[in-house]
């Protein structure tokens, strides 16, 4: 955390996405929906990080923000630099084109939020205790969640999404897609807010699974995500032999056991591959 003071008085602004309060996400989750540059957003989020309110303008650009703490005057130009300290946030593409970054890869709550239903486990941190099946089922629905063009109600998709990671009151239970429209039921009564703020933590913990297994990830990546469900699918069947049993012995197992599992077997396909050509490349030269 960088501690900035405004008369005097001091907060804390987060470095990194795993230093974000629930305020400072939700307001990286209300600004993802409203049609503003990144620089705008960030003004918002850091106003979300000291959880501040603009009370009025004043002569000369510049604002009053009213805090629990107490009310400061700041120019734009002070606001400005202050959220130069959020661009962790943002990526930016070959295009000069920012987009989002997310590196949330700590739970932002133990329990799902939910008026109806107690204790509602989220997983834990990095997605360590679910299975290949939860992962893969979840990554279909947050594509069409997202795929407005296609869905008419892209808000149902949410609650199936969230019902895959939040279906448990206990961690000895575990995940049966055959009550996936009960678990998403269940997912209705939260607030959309809390099923956005769980569909960041997802995109992070996706984020940091391409890093930790590149080559699992290398040929999804490259895919339409459309299609990548369908990309699993193939790299659950490379792994399985076309095994059906092992398939579905695979769809449960842990999701870093399987990722780990087809790294190694990927691994060794490429040094395989590369004794091979260089077995042609000495043949070629006799």
């Amino acid at each position: 955390m960088k501690t900035i003071t405004l008369d005097e008085v001091q907060y804390e602004l987060p470095q990194h996405w795993n230093e974000m309060d629930l305020k400072s996400l939700y307001a990286v989750v209300t600004s993802l929906h409203q049609n503003i540059t990144w620089q705008e957003r960030r003004v918002r989020i850091f106003m979300g990080c000291i959880n501040a309110g603009v009370s009025r303008p004043v002569a000369g650009g510049g604002y009053v923000l009213k805090t629990k703490l107490g009310r400061h005057a700041i120019t734009a130009q002070q606001v400005l630099e202050y959220t130069q300290d959020l661009s962790f946030l943002t990526t930016t593409d070959s295009n000069g084109v920012e987009l989002l970054n997310c590196g949330l890869t700590i739970a932002p709550f133990k329990y799902m939020p939910c008026a109806c239903y107690n204790k509602i486990l989220l997983p834990e941190d990095r997605l360590t205790n679910i299975t290949l099946e939860q992962f893969t089922l979840a990554t279909l629905f947050l594509h069409n969640m997202n795929d407005i063009s296609s869905h008419k109600n892209p808000r149902k998709w949410l609650n199936y999404f969230v019902g895959t990671l939040c279906f448990s009151t206990r961690s000895t239970e575990t995940f049966n897609s055959y009550f996936i429209d009960d678990y998403a039921a269940r997912a209705a009564k939260s607030g959309e807010l809390h099923k956005e703020t769980i569909a960041l933590f997802f995109r992070g913990c996706l984020n940091y699974l391409r890093q930790k297994f590149p080559r699992v990830f290398s040929g999804v990546d490259t895919a339409d995500n459309a299609d990548r469900s369908k990309q699993y699918a193939q790299l659950l069947h490379a792994l399985s032999g076309g095994d059906v049993t092992k398939n579905e012995q695979l769809n449960r197992s842990n999701l870093y056991d399987v990722l780990h599992s087809l790294e190694i077997s990927i691994q060794q396909q490429e040094e395989m591959k590369r004794e091979m050509d260089n077995m042609k490349k000495k043949i070629g030269k006799k």
